[in-house]
């Protein structure tokens, strides 16, 4: 099998591990934000795969719900709703279900080599594939990754996911479990299959009465980073976190402070949240020159850069970030610092280290305008122009390795795949923000360079 896509099984059970009970209705195990959860975990794929029994039962429409994620996927080059995928070896479905006539996304039917004419001679909107004698999901995975499919996200029902999971084919599993016990041993669930891999809990997540665990098998990070960089012509790389904890042990505080004082030296008062926070970027937010004038915002601003520049004089390389932005040189990636920081700050520590040979570009806070600094795209726009030398200027050729949800939130309105970097126990953020991969090193992300073929 060639590289086969990125597969993610998503179900909801409940806590008797049942998928449904044996009643004619569909029995909801989720709630209203466990759906909008589905519908985010949807929108980051580009396929979904469910069996024809619930293409029959359920009849799902599959498409994403939320207009914002809708124009994300948009702006990413990607259609608004992710391809439509069935499994049948009769062919007994409806023409007229919302499988097939809700929405504009490309439908596919995988079915046995004996029913394949047959099925294609039903008239459905959608094209049919034969994927073998008896149907192999190996063959079937290598025909989406020839289909350019990199991300697969199969909903059910029970058998297809019990199948899924017993051959191997997956690399993440979501199980949210509802506060409801069926307690009939007819009812659908999980096929009993011994897994072999014991899978990695990498987060939990409470909505409202529904759990949701997530489980990833030991070589998913391996195949997302991958799959990420295997198009990938640049690397955006934020500064304050990938590259060095710039404001850590303090080093906020002492940046905060200066920008204070430099308010305070224009008899500026302070909202009372403002009087004590650590953070400089957030008292940066407040003193626009809008609200306090260009010349005391411009002070607030200078404070600020001379701050970060003393901190930069002293903070610490984060570990192997020199060493990842080799593996970006020898891949032939050119590397943009993109970060809230001011650029003065970022140079003061990249020629220290004497790593600013190995940046293509650095862009930063621009001085006075606070508005501009991420999650609004404005650094994402500048960066491409600094690449414009190197043959690039569409967003979705990049990827961008970040440590805050900003990082994330600019990606998804650039269309930029990202890549978060964990520090301090944000991991569940940087995933419910969209993050289409986690690292809490830099590590995986130069072995997945050094393993698929770069340089290019």
């Amino acid at each position: 099998m060639t590289d086969r896509p990125y597969v993610t099984l998503s179900c909801a059970v409940s806590l008797d591990g049942r998928l449904d009970d044996t009643s004619p209705a569909r029995l909801l195990l989720s709630n209203p934000e466990d759906f909008d959860r589905v519908d985010a975990v949807r929108a980051r794929h580009d396929a979904i795969l469910v069996g024809a029994n619930t293409v029959r039962r359920d009849r799902p429409r599959l498409m994403i719900r939320s207009p914002e994620r809708r124009a994300a996927r948009e702006r990413r080059g990607l259609p608004v709703d992710p391809v439509k995928i069935t499994i049948t070896a009769s062919g007994d479905l409806d023409p007229g279900s919302p499988f097939f006539i809700a929405g504009t996304a490309a439908k596919i039917i995988y079915t046995t080599s004996s029913a394949r004419d047959a099925v294609a001679g039903r008239g459905f909107d959608a094209t049919v594939v034969d994927a073998g004698q008896p149907l192999a999901l190996d063959r079937l995975l290598d025909d989406l990754a020839g289909r350019g499919i990199r991300r697969l996200l199969v909903e059910g029902g029970g058998m297809i996911l019990s199948e899924f999971l017993a051959h191997g084919c997956y690399d993440e599993l979501h199980l949210a479990i509802a506060p409801i016990v069926v307690g009939d041993p007819a009812a659908p669930g999980l096929a009993a299959t011994r897994l072999d891999d014991r899978l990695r809990l990498t987060e939990v997540r409470r909505l409202g009465d529904v759990a949701v665990l997530h489980y990833r098998t030991s070589t998913a990070l391996d195949h997302s980073l991958r799959r990420l960089l295997a198009p990938a012509r640049a690397v955006l790389l934020d500064f304050d976190g990938p590259v060095t904890p710039l404001l850590a042990d303090g080093r906020d505080a002492l940046v905060a402070d200066r920008v204070r004082q430099a308010l305070a030296a224009s008899r500026i008062e302070l909202p009372d949240e403002l009087r004590t926070t650590s953070d400089p970027l957030d008292l940066l937010d407040w003193a626009t020159a809008t609200r306090l004038g260009a010349d005391t915002a411009a002070a607030a601003d200078r404070a600020c850069t001379e701050g970060e520049v003393a901190a930069a004089r002293i903070a610490p390389l984060t570990t192997d970030a020199d060493a990842l932005l080799r593996a970006c040189r020898t891949a032939g990636l050119p590397v943009i610092v993109v970060s809230n920081n001011a650029s003065p700050a970022v140079s003061a520590f990249l020629d220290r280290h004497g790593l600013a040979g190995l940046v293509a570009g650095i862009v930063g806070r621009v001085p006075g305008r606070p508005e501009l600094m991420k999650p609004a795209p404005d650094p994402i726009r500048r960066a491409l122009t600094l690449l414009v030398p190197y043959g690039i200027e569409a967003a979705s050729v990049c990827v961008l390795i970040g440590d805050s949800v900003t990082d994330i939130e600019v990606g998804r309105r650039t269309g930029i795949p990202t890549i978060g970097y964990v520090r301090s126990g944000r991991r569940p953020a940087l995933d419910q923000a969209g993050a289409d991969a986690t690292v809490d090193e830099h590590a995986p992300v130069m072995a997945a360079l050094m393993n698929q073929g770069i340089p290019r």
